[in-house]
């Protein structure tokens, strides 16, 4: 696709169960894996690692498709999906680490974001995992037909703003392009340049921005804001419990 190899074979826990304990994954150097496709209080995970007295329950998703870089998951309505986050978060409530390791099967990727359009409610229960501190990792891979082997070429741990702004542009670029969103200290920072939509204001595209984020169950408030010639930025603040 896009000149970029797609791999569709499905020996992804295999290939990261490699990686880990080559400790080549930066976020993954200081664990170890206990057990593979296990289950823990009749649930069942990919990968449980081990790092001193503290335990960390992984669940693996592939990402094939992908829209300007950005790939998506999942890519349909899937009850079971949504159940695995539920229980992440349980299980993050009992006290055991809780991570979800995307891993994009194509080389022209950078970012990742949740699929609404097939399914808000996926969007809704990662979000609350991430506030209630289940953490999101993104692989990129690379396939190399001639030896049909794969190579990781990118990796990261992602936070809420940085997915949200991911999403966003997902579905509103290139009508909307949101140059900064990050939090420094206790405020969270939004500028928006470059809108294409000459009929609207850049105060319409930050709401527009807000019920978005509303939709998906976060609820930002104003604190200030200020337009300029070709952009916009404002302080927000994230209400939340």
């Amino acid at each position: 696709m896009n000149n970029s190899w797609v791999f569709l074979d499905n020996i992804i826990i295999n290939f990261l169960e490699e990686e880990i304990e080559r400790r080549s994954l930066p976020f993954f150097k200081s664990w170890k894996i206990e057990s593979k496709k296990v289950k823990i209080n009749g649930f069942r995970i990919d990968l449980l690692l081990k790092r001193k007295s503290k335990k960390m329950l992984c669940k693996i998703k592939s990402c094939i498709n992908a829209i300007n870089g950005i790939t998506f998951f999942p890519d349909k309505s899937n009850l079971r999906e949504i159940e695995d986050l539920k229980v992440l978060l349980k299980e993050k409530k009992r006290g055991n680490l809780s991570a979800i390791i995307f891993v994009a099967l194509r080389e022209d990727v950078k970012d990742f974001a949740p699929n609404s359009i097939v399914d808000i409610n996926y969007s809704k229960i990662l979000y609350k995992g991430i506030l209630e501190g289940i953490h999101i990792f993104l692989i990129v891979t690379s396939f190399n037909p001639d030896e049909l082997s794969l190579k990781v070429i990118l990796y990261k741990k992602l936070n809420l703003l940085e997915i949200l702004k991911n999403e966003y542009h997902l579905w509103r670029y290139p009508e909307v392009f949101i140059s900064k969103l990050e939090r420094i200290n206790r405020e969270i920072y939004i500028e928006m340049i470059g809108t294409t939509c000459y009929h609207c204001s850049f105060e319409e595209n930050l709401f527009d921005f807000l019920e978005f984020a509303k939709e998906r169950e976060l609820d930002f408030k104003i604190r200030e804001i200020k337009s300029e010639p070709g952009g916009l930025s404002a302080k927000l603040r994230l209400k939340y419990g």
